[in-house]
């Protein structure tokens, strides 16, 4: 493969690399964004919880006629009254309400009533009510607080009720009343609001001033709805934009599917035969990565019996057997994968993997260019076996024909090349003598020489064909020299 194409081959694959990564970034943030929008109209659409408490407290005073027993005009509350010396008495109603939340908007309306109550001392159930407005209704609000605070001071003619209850008892001769009683009462209606509630939250809050009323003397007594400072919960959900996110979660949601399905459009258009095989070797590297060695140098199979494995496991049950480990080697084009086992017994278990075209890119002769290359090497055996037959047959077919097309230069160059044989050969002589004392030895190589001089003498051969035909039909020197 030309340098040209790998480079090609490569930078196809690094793009092809880049393009998927910018397309999974760019669906990891849409899914981010969809997921971060889905959250927001999450926490915008679930109920949100406010705790607040609430108290009320009556502060009175009971106003008496002048007499020579008490010096005070007015008695503090929670004494024991004297109905004949009350002129008149006071009331301070207070409302506190207090939240966990400063951002917080009240809008509340209060009032305060006075009913008088006779009620049946066997049933129960009251014979006369009646009821009076002695505080008229009043509105107001506050916004970004966390409080609300109530104070009105009443005033509350108790001879007036008084006489209402002994006319109504002492008109129908009742001896069976189980009391009669005046309820003032503060009634407090609030409206908890913020620009995130989906509406406004209702309170109601009441607390009274539980007065006797046709009886010589009695003490006053306060009662509320609820108790003092009990922690109560506020419920409500946002009303901000929240359907803008859960559109925003939509969108990205349907974005991100269509950025997949581009995305896996792309990956199986630009698939190809170089990308179906580094998948094939990722995914064995991936399983079996702690099995193979990767090989960084070359791998030479003279001598090895190949025996090729059809699977990956096939070969990793004969590494257990033999206690062997994997080797592999890649050739430098990336295109064919070899794993391998060599064995003491000079058995190499075979594995290889290769792209789908690769016949169609290296032809049957091209050299592979792998560290491991089985079939190059018996290929290259079969060409060096068969030159080797084809210039055994050239010399033998020399052999033949060469007496008959040399005889008229043999004739002419005769006694040239007798003497230059006979001077080469006397030298060669003296050099084989003196080679035979120094070592005693090296008496083939000088009659070799010798057979090349005959040779060249009387077939008129070139020094090439005579030195092959030569050096394959080797004698014995002493009877080389003896026939000379």
């Amino acid at each position: 493969m030309s340098e040209l194409e790998i480079l090609r081959r490569k930078n196809y694959k690094r793009n092809r690399k880049r393009w998927t990564i910018v397309q999974i970034i760019l669906i990891i943030l849409v899914s981010a964004v969809a997921l971060g929008s889905f959250w927001v109209y999450n926490q915008m659409n679930r109920t949100y919880y406010i705790e607040y408490t609430e108290k009320g407290t009556i502060d009175y005073k009971v106003q008496y006629r002048e007499n020579e027993f008490f010096e005070s005009e007015w008695i503090d509350k929670d004494q024991t009254y004297i109905t004949s010396l009350i002129e008149g008495m006071t009331a301070n109603f207070v409302y506190y309400l207090n939240a966990n939340s400063s951002d917080l908007g009240f809008s509340y309306k209060y009032q305060i009533n006075a009913k008088l109550l006779i009620a049946s001392k066997d049933t129960g159930t009251p014979y006369y009510t009646y009821e009076e407005c002695i505080f008229p209704p009043k509105d107001s609000d506050v916004q970004n607080s966390s409080r609300v605070y109530i104070s009105e001071a009443i005033s509350i003619d108790y001879v007036k009720f008084n006489n209402m209850a002994n006319q109504f008892v002492n008109a129908y001769d009742l001896q069976n009343v189980a009391s009669c009683t005046l309820i003032v009462t503060l009634d407090v209606d609030v409206m908890t609001s913020n620009k995130q509630f989906d509406e406004e939250n209702r309170n109601h809050y009441s607390t009274s001033l539980n007065i006797p009323l046709a009886v010589d003397t009695f003490n006053i007594h306060s009662t509320s709805s609820s108790p003092d400072n009990e922690v109560k919960v506020l419920e409500y959900q946002s009303i901000a934009d929240r359907e803008i996110f859960f559109i925003a979660s939509a969108s990205a949601a349907g974005l991100d599917a269509l950025l997949l399905l581009i995305l896996l459009v792309f990956l199986h258009l630009t698939k190809n035969d170089d990308i179906t095989y580094a998948a094939k070797i990722r995914k064995i590297l991936r399983a079996y990565g702690s099995y193979i060695q990767r090989m960084s140098g070359e791998f030479s199979s003279e001598g090895y019996q190949v025996v090729k494995i059809k699977t990956f496991t096939e070969m990793l049950g004969i590494r257990d057997t033999i206690q062997s480990p994997v080797l592999m080697s890649e050739n430098r084009d990336e295109t064919a994968t070899r794993f391998f086992i060599p064995t003491n017994t000079k058995i190499l278990y075979l594995f290889e993997i290769k792209v789908d075209n690769y016949d169609e890119i290296y032809g049957l002769t091209e050299n592979l260019d792998l560290p491991v290359d089985l079939e190059s090497n018996e290929q290259e055996e079969n060409e060096e076996a068969t030159e080797i037959v084809l210039a055994q047959e050239t010399a033998e077919v020399a052999e033949q024909n060469a007496p008959a097309e040399a005889e008229p230069v043999a004739e002419e160059q005769a006694a040239i090349e007798e003497q230059a044989a006979v001077e080469e050969q006397t030298t060669v002589e003296e050099q084989a003598t003196v080679e035979e004392q120094a070592a005693g030895k090296d008496d083939a190589v000088c009659q070799q020489h010798i057979n090349i001089n005959h040779y060249f003498f009387h077939l008129g051969r070139s020094k090439k064909m005579c030195y092959r035909v030569t050096t394959r039909t080797k004698s014995n020197p002493k009877k080389q020299k003896a026939k000379k």
